[in-house]
């Protein structure tokens, strides 16, 4: 936090001196998004898209900020904005398909990790983890699994792997949860919550809403608010 601390002050420092300073509103937006306050990032980035109203990474920070603090329909516009400003923006298709996926706009998100995969096809370890989520919604409404399947269980990363694994029945939510393990810091800390995640949603998909409570309350409890895990966590506990 302490870094964070010190990049806002630098920031705000800049600002005192250049109030038109674009990157110091965007790098100020950053630094209070990785502390969790998004009010305060969606206020610097919004400062920074009114300076430069063409600025891409400004509208999709601010779109990131919004989704991860509960603005889904916020963060859906700003992904939009994006992909109108840049076509081949991936990211911005993938987390806007996360965002109708929470919406229920199942369709929407279907097609938005389409071509997120498309446009990220050079990036094993990226499509990996697009297809993983692109597998879930596959899940649940019946989709092509394996097909969905196929980019994680071939990615380059061995945790896109080993959860593609689990989503295809071949191994268990205990054995997903010791590959967590296997990782250190904060990655592990990562790992499990996401571990956690998809055994709860695996459990809702099978009926077991009740089993699947604790899982993602550990993953909203165990991650820290700038990880995307701890939204999806807390839209699967409040339908719960």
């Amino acid at each position: 936090m302490g870094d964070y601390d010190s990049a806002i002050n630098d920031y705000t420092k800049a600002l005192d001196l250049n109030s038109s300073y674009v990157g110091a509103y965007n790098g100020r937006g950053l630094a209070r998004s990785h502390q969790g306050n998004f009010d305060g990032a969606i206020t610097d980035f919004s400062a920074a898209i009114k300076l430069k109203p063409a600025f891409t990474e400004a509208y999709f920070n601010r779109g990131n900020a919004a989704f991860l603090g509960g603005n889904l329909d916020m963060a859906i516009a700003d992904y939009t904005k994006v992909i109108e400003l840049k076509p081949d923006h991936g990211l911005a298709y993938f987390h806007r398909g996360l965002a109708r996926d929470c919406e229920t706009n199942y369709d929407g998100a279907s097609g938005d990790y389409a071509k997120a995969k498309e446009l990220l096809a050079g990036n094993s370890e990226a499509t990996g983890t697009i297809a993983l989520h692109a597998t879930l919604l596959a899940l649940r409404v019946g989709g092509d699994v394996k097909a969905e399947l196929k980019p994680a269980a071939g990615s380059s990363d061995a945790w896109s792997r080993g959860v593609a694994s689990f989503l295809a029945g071949k191994s268990s939510g205990a054995q997903l949860l010791s590959l967590a393990d296997r990782a250190e810091g904060d990655v592990q800390t990562r790992q499990r919550c996401e571990a956690s995640y998809f055994i709860g949603a695996t459990k809702v998909i099978a009926g077991n809403k009740a089993g699947a409570k604790a899982d993602f309350q550990k993953a909203f409890d165990g991650s820290s608010p700038w990880l995307f895990v701890h939204r999806l966590a807390r839209v699967e506990l409040d339908r719960s």
